[in-house]
């Protein structure tokens, strides 16, 4: 019971009035929350996006629990099988970037060039909030709003490090409170990940197809989910991505014979 928040912080998997599954931190309501096993310094979790997106946005609600001192962002583009990190946070930057993930500080893109730099870098406010905590990761921007490498011109390895079909999230250590009773274990309330079609450069809008799924309302005469083939009879040229370059899929001079 946290007598601050007036919120029983009993967890039972077994009991489903006692029950803080993962499926609470995507529900869309902030008053459920996802909590992991009291003592268990280290947890992962990881969220199935059934399709490939290019990855924008980031947003977590931390529930009745203290940050954890690190979390580490992961991407897969093989629904699970393999990951890449997008992104390390962590309380101090100087210290737990390297003790908590063996990687070294990166603040910013200032002066960077890679457009698949994985930041490692410290949370903003406070961190010893309880309730309302949030964390923001924004893909195309850093903490101070320098933009991410490879946007202008448009680099496809930039496109590459956006696209993931499944999240892995690590929540790694937990803090120093003295006489807490909701510092061994952590919470996420909501986890919401904004991202957009893969289309190739052919399309910037997202639809529902016919099997429920998103996919790209092609333009310049392509088709596909993702705008990745040219229509039939618009073969006259090959088939063309339009990422650096503008490209529209020819009609066929076919003279009658198609």
């Amino acid at each position: 019971f946290d007598p601050e928040d007036n919120v029983n912080l009993t967890c039972n998997a077994s009991n489903a009035a006692f029950a803080h599954p993962p499926e609470n931190a995507v529900d869309n309501d902030d008053q459920t929350w996802w909590q992991s096993k009291k003592g268990v310094d280290t947890v992962q979790f990881e969220l199935n996006l059934t399709q490939t997106f290019e990855l924008v946005f980031l947003f977590f609600e931390f529930g009745h629990s203290y940050r954890p001192r690190g979390i580490a962002i992961e991407k897969s583009v093989d629904y699970g099988v393999t990951f890449k990190p997008v992104e390390y946070i962590v309380l101090d930057s100087s210290t737990d970037c390297d003790a908590l993930f063996n990687v070294s500080p990166v603040a910013n893109f200032f002066g960077l060039t890679d457009p698949g730099t994985v930041l490692c870098r410290a949370f903003s406010g406070s961190s010893d909030k309880t309730s309302g905590d949030f964390l923001s990761v924004r893909i195309l921007r850093d903490p101070v709003n320098l933009p991410r490498p490879g946007q202008s011109p448009l680099d496809p390895a930039l496109l590459r490090f956006m696209q993931a079909n499944c999240l892995r999230v690590t929540m790694k250590g937990f803090q120093s409170i003295a006489n807490s009773l909701n510092a061994d274990f952590f919470t996420i309330a909501e986890l919401k990940v904004n991202g957009r079609c893969v289309c190739n450069g052919h399309s910037s809008n997202c639809i529902i197809g016919s099997n429920g799924n998103y996919m790209c309302d092609c333009q310049n005469n392509t088709c596909g989910t993702s705008c990745e083939m040219c229509c039939p009879l618009f073969n006259q040229q090959p088939y063309r991505a339009a990422i650096t370059s503008p490209f529209e899929c020819e009609e066929c001079e076919c003279h009658g014979q198609a």
